[in-house]
């Protein structure tokens, strides 16, 4: 899990939309220590949302001092600009803490085009799909002529039937290459997935230029990142 400090007047990332309990932020509530026994809620606003919606205690811990905040899908429902703020109650008295700005960062489109190291899969699982496809397709054909060689036979003799056996056995033959054709697509799938998983268990990022001329930067999941310019240099600085 990802531990981020929350801090007045800086914008507080609660991490990508889609993700769901993999960041904690981590708010100083030291001042809580003048109002013992105090209820705490901690409340939070969207940037769909007219009005903040207090978040779920299960998700929250408060340990020596510090709020712990557990970002659920739920919270990264939209990309944007939010809010948040720690209120407590006590016998009628509410304190509460500075506003805090939040954002909520974009996440890939499942529908987009995969990066290059799947495309060269993707087009050899495209490739064998359609070649099951046609194997299965001529076996269908094969059976539907063996059928129609067994009604010539009854009519025709002996020699239809031998006919019939012929292209009886040409149809299983056709339905074997399908059956394989298809196993063959399952495991190229297989394959695929795995190498997928290696490179996203890796972790990888990357930058380009897109047909605007801006600066694009992809990630997986599991490679955090904070950039900032000093002098005119961008730097790069993991998220601990």
């Amino acid at each position: 899990m990802i531990y981020v400090k929350a801090c007045p007047g800086f914008v507080v990332p609660l991490g990508r939309v889609g993700e769901n309990e993999s960041r904690c932020i981590v708010f100083d509530v030291s001042w809580l220590s003048d109002f013992p026994g105090a209820d705490l809620i901690l409340y939070n606003r969207r940037v769909m949302d007219e009005d903040a919606y207090p978040v779920f205690p299960d998700k929250l811990q408060l340990e020596d001092g510090k709020l712990y905040w557990i970002v659920t899908s739920a919270d990264l429902a939209a990309e944007g600009s939010g809010k948040c703020e720690v209120a407590a109650y006590l016998n009628g008295t509410i304190v509460k803490s500075e506003i805090y700005h939040t954002v909520c960062l974009a996440a890939l489109d499942e529908h987009k085009e995969p990066p290059a190291p799947w495309q060269s899969w993707q087009r050899e699982l495209v490739s064998l799909a359609q070649a099951a496809e046609e194997a299965a397709q001529a076996a269908a054909q094969s059976e539907q002529a063996a059928e129609t060689a067994k009604q010539d036979a009854e009519t025709a003799g002996e020699s239809a039937a031998e006919d019939a056996g012929r292209a009886e056995e040409a149809a299983r033959g056709a339905a074997q290459s399908a059956i394989s054709a298809e196993e063959s697509a399952r495991n190229a799938a297989r394959d695929a997935d795995r190498a997928e998983q290696a490179a996203a268990d890796a972790g990888y990022m990357f930058f380009y230029i897109d047909g605007n001329g801006d600066l694009i930067y992809q990630r997986t999941s599991n490679t955090q990142v904070d950039f900032y310019l000093d002098d005119g240099d961008l730097y790069v600085e993991a998220i601990l």
